[in-house]
């Protein structure tokens, strides 16, 4: 189920991240047997690109609702052409799993993060694959409805 109650995925991001996070990130979470599995938080959207950030629990089981949300909010409703997905070279595992979804290495900055090199991975809309209509939820979470989806922030486009 998809999850969009800010403060909640706040708090819960924060966590896992174990860090403190900018006010402005925008989340997509998805829970699983009613706990929070998945987060995606946007950020840093300059009209073009955008960084995601992606945290798991490392139990649940990633649905097909969130994975399509997660690309669906940046490409579509924020008409985003670039997503930026830092990593550290010590998260092997998030290196991983961001290739399986699509994301390339753009550049690595020698040891710009506490635990090895910083990897900035990035998506083309044109690569993304999730964007198809096979992809698409059965009630898709977010609609033309303003009430229904994520709000923008100060500079997001929604035309």
């Amino acid at each position: 189920m998809i999850v969009q109650d800010e403060d909640k995925l706040r708090i819960w991001f924060a966590g896992r991240m174990g860090q403190i996070l900018p006010r402005d990130m925008r989340y997509i979470g998805c829970e699983v047997d009613g706990e929070i599995a998945f987060v995606s938080a946007f950020e840093n959207f300059n009209g073009v690109s955008m960084y995601v950030h992606t945290a798991s629990n490392g139990r649940g089981r990633l649905t097909k609702e969130f994975v399509w949300a997660s690309f669906h909010y940046p490409f579509v409703y924020c008409k985003a052409q670039i997503l930026i997905a830092p990593i550290s070279s010590g998260n092997p595992k998030a290196l991983r799993f961001n290739k399986h979804l699509g994301f390339k290495i753009e550049h690595i900055i020698k040891g710009a993060h506490p635990d090895g090199d910083l990897v900035y991975t990035t998506m083309r809309r044109e690569e993304c694959r999730f964007l198809s209509r096979n992809w698409g939820p059965r009630a898709a979470y977010i609609s033309t409805d303003s009430s229904s989806s994520p709000s923008p922030k100060d500079g997001e486009r929604r035309d």
